[in-house]
């Protein structure tokens, strides 16, 4: 059971990872190619882009740290990776108001099932 676990999580990771990088190419060619200026407010055009790019690369790391985590197993580290990923899962629902095309609910979906995952792996472990 704790190999599924395992297998299951590093697969949440991935399409996390995978994820985030296209969000880092999409949201990093925004800002650099000035795409914010056309706003009334520069500034908040800005300040948009930017914390979602910021987003993004969290979201890599937080995967990133998943998957070093799972051959590591450091008992810090995990509740730390599962402090972020609950916040991963509340900036999810952020974008899941203000976004479009579905994304959002990518977004929450992807979060929520591996807060979830980890959640029963760590009751589960504990109870064995």
């Amino acid at each position: 059971m704790k190999r599924l676990f395992n297998i299951l999580i590093t697969i949440i990771s991935l399409i996390i990872i995978i994820l985030s990088l296209a969000f880092i190419v999409i949201e990093g060619r925004l800002l650099i190619s000035l795409d914010w200026i056309i706003y009334d407010n520069n500034i908040n055009g800005f300040i948009r882009y930017f914390f979602r790019f910021i987003i993004a690369i969290i979201s890599l790391t937080i995967g990133l740290l998943e998957i070093i985590n799972r051959f590591k197993n450091n008992n810090n580290l995990n509740y730390y990776l599962l402090i972020s990923e609950l916040s991963l899962v509340i900036s999810s629902i952020i974008i899941l108001i203000n976004s479009a095309n579905y994304i959002g609910q990518i977004c929450l979906i992807v979060s929520s099932l591996l807060v979830v995952l980890k959640l029963f792996e760590t009751n589960i472990i504990k109870r064995a």
